[in-house]
């Protein structure tokens, strides 16, 4: 009976097919039989998705008024800086 493990998506094969499995691996001098000692040495080619950045970014809360916050979209639309106001 195949038993897919959802979290891997590894499907474990069935005895017939584990059994044709290694015997094709005895046949094929150029291939070997991945043993758990073997598994736990080995590294991803490649890590997957973006690097780890040295320093985050950290997330915060802030709260604006509804007009400041108007104003800022209507100067993303525009294509403009929103305006500092007076100083």
């Amino acid at each position: 009976m195949n038993k897919r493990l959802s979290k891997a998506g590894l499907i474990v094969p069935t005895n017939a097919e584990d059994a044709a499995i290694n015997s094709g691996i005895a046949v094929d001098p150029e291939t070997m039989e991945i043993i758990a000692g073997l598994a736990a040495r080995m590294k991803p080619l490649m890590r997957r998705g973006r690097p780890t950045a040295q320093r985050p970014k950290t997330p915060i809360t802030t709260r604006i008024d509804a007009d400041v916050l108007d104003g800022m979209k209507e100067a993303a639309r525009a294509g403009k800086p929103a305006s500092r106001g007076s100083a």
